[in-house]
């Protein structure tokens, strides 16, 4: 098989696009999210059903509560996709996901300053969520370096056997940090890219600690995954295994590939 040609969705056409259709919401802007009303808060609420705020600790109850009777997985798991098209299909989903969780976490200001220093509880919200509408593979990728974390879907293609990564990074925005002397007009919202199968990079200008240096590299050091203990539909028992290290997360990847399945998806 080939491989993938790395590609980000251009979510200012999302973006643009989403506003049109509801009424002209402005992500950027915190009065035009707090001025919804309880109808419209609903609805972004059912697209992302598992949001919760600071005051809510992700626990392996909520892991449990979500995954029991969905698919089960037992191991490292990509999703297999027909082809491009689908694959497309997939992406747009988990844009629309990671936005709704956006709007979320301005109208509840996550942490009081939310994107800033929410990467953590939002890719909880988000893998969750995503588990939810049944991408049951999907996991926790972080670099530890930066401390930045974001979700992670492991994918291999159907009709050319080609293997790659989703990435959605619903707190992308803070990562690229004006600083004296430099600023930046375009700051990509819920950034959504694809990746193909061996080690890349995750370029951004996040300062971290106010570190000078940049750009900074966040592809990920550790992924948090969860499998269950047994693959009937029923059960709610599941364990965590963590891949810490550059090494483990490249066997992760090479395991997830060798396990493609179809996942479950709900409309």
């Amino acid at each position: 098989s080939g491989r993938i040609a790395p590609f980000s969705l251009f979510v200012p056409y999302y973006e643009k696009e989403i506003a049109r259709r509801n009424g002209g919401l402005d992500l950027a802007s915190s009065i035009s999210i707090q001025a919804m009303d309880s109808e419209d808060e609903d609805h972004y609420h059912q697209m992302v059903p598992e949001f919760a705020t600071g005051d809510e600790i992700r626990t392996h109850v909520d892991l449990a509560r979500v995954l029991n009777g969905k698919q089960k997985i037992t191991k490292p798991t990509a999703m297999l996709v027909k082809d491009a098209n689908e694959l497309e299909e997939h992406v747009v989903r988990m844009y629309q996901i990671s936005y709704a969780h956006y709007v979320m976490g301005k109208r509840k200001n996550l942490y009081g300053e939310f994107p800033v220093r929410s990467c953590s509880l939002s890719t909880w919200n988000t893998i969750l969520s995503l588990a939810s509408f049944g991408y049951v593979n999907a996991v926790y990728a972080a670099n530890n370096e930066y401390d930045h974390a974001y979700p992670l879907v492991p994918f291999v293609m159907e009709d050319s056997g080609m293997r790659g990564s989703i990435i959605i990074d619903p707190t992308s925005d803070q990562l690229w940090e004006d600083v004296p002397g430099r600023t930046f007009r375009a700051k990509p919202r819920n950034h959504v890219f694809v990746m193909g199968e061996g080690e890349w990079k995750y370029e951004t200008h996040w300062q971290f600690d106010k570190d000078p240096e940049g750009p900074k590299d966040l592809s990920p050091d550790m992924v948090v995954a969860h499998f269950s203990r047994k693959k009937d539909r029923s059960s709610s028992d599941y364990v965590t295994q963590v891949f810490l290290g550059k090494a483990p997360v490249q066997q992760y990847y090479r395991e997830a590939y060798r396990n493609p399945i179809r996942l479950s998806i709900s409309p």
